[in-house]
C-alpha cells in the first residue's frame, strides 16, 4: 500500500521535470550552440586566382540571443554607438557600418586566421553573434585586390531556419598600384666650373693693363709734342 501510494506521488513529480527539462533544452539550444564562418577569398574571371596567405580577423560587435522565439542583437559595449535594427539595414548601409567600426576596433584581441592555398579560412567555436570582418595582413602578391569590411551574423537566418555553418566570399575589387616616383638627384648649388668662367678673367685683366698703358705712353708722347 505505501508503495503504491509512492509510485503514484512520484508520478506527478516525474511529468513536471519532463516538461521543465524540454522547455530548457528548447530555450537554451541556441544559447548553448557555437557555429563557425569560412571565408573562401579567391578572384574568379579571366584572371582566377586563390589569394592565399593572407590574415584575416573576426571581432563579436553585438551578441545574438533568443529570447521567446525571438532573436535580438545587443551591442558590445565598444560599439553600443551603433545600436540600430539590424533587419532594416539595407546592404550598402551594412557596407558603410563596417568600413566605421573597421576603423575605430581593436583587433589585438580578435581571431586571427590566415587564408591556405585554396584561398580558404575557417573560424571555429564562434558565438552568436554579428561579426567584424577584416583582412588585416595581405600576402605579397595580392596587393592589387582590396576588401572592404564586412559585417556577417553567426548563425545567419535564411529560408526559416538559421545556419550555424555560415560560408561567405568575400568581395574583392582591383586596384592601381603607383609606382613610387623616382627621388630627384642631389644637385651642386654652385655654379658649374666651365672654361668659359676661368679663361676671361685673367684674360681681360691682361688686356685691360694693356690698354692702361697704351693709353699712359699716348699721353705722354701728346704732352711731349705740346711742349
Amino acid at each position: 500500500m505505501h508503495v503504491e501510494k509512492g509510485e503514484n506521488g512520484m508520478k506527478p513529480m516525474k511529468w513536471m521535470m519532463g516538461i521543465l527539462l524540454s522547455m530548457t533544452m528548447f530555450t537554451g539550444v541556441h544559447a548553448e550552440e557555437t557555429g563557425s564562418l569560412t571565408l573562401q577569398c579567391h578572384i574568379n574571371g579571366e584572371e582566377a586566382r586563390n589569394l592565399a596567405g593572407d590574415t584575416y580577423a573576426i571581432l563579436p560587435v553585438a551578441d545574438l540571443i533568443f529570447i521567446d522565439g525571438n532573436a535580438e542583437y545587443v551591442m558590445c559595449e565598444e560599439f553600443i554607438s551603433y545600436d540600430c535594427n539590424w533587419d532594416e539595414l539595407t546592404a550598402s548601409q551594412l557596407n558603410d557600418y563596417a568600413l566605421e567600426m573597421a576603423e575605430k576596433a581593436d583587433f589585438s584581441s580578435s581571431k586571427q586566421g590566415v587564408t591556405d592555398k585554396t584561398g580558404e579560412v575557417v573560424f571555429y567555436d564562434l558565438k552568436p553573434a554579428m561579426y567584424l570582418v577584416k583582412r588585416i595582413e595581405t600576402a605579397e602578391g595580392n596587393e592589387k585586390y582590396s576588401a572592404d569590411p564586412m559585417l556577417i551574423s553567426v548563425p545567419s537566418f535564411s529560408d526559416n531556419a538559421w545556419t550555424y555553418d555560415v560560408l561567405t566570399t568575400p568581395k574583392f575589387s582591383e586596384v592601381t598600384i603607383r609606382e613610387e616616383p623616382e627621388e630627384p638627384k642631389e644637385t651642386d648649388d654652385k655654379l658649374p666650373e666651365t672654361g668659359q668662367l676661368k679663361w676671361p678673367v685673367p684674360v681681360l685683366v691682361t688686356i685691360g693693363a694693356g690698354l692702361v698703358g697704351s693709353g699712359v705712353i699716348l699721353n705722354r708722347r701728346k704732352n711731349t709734342k705740346e711742349q
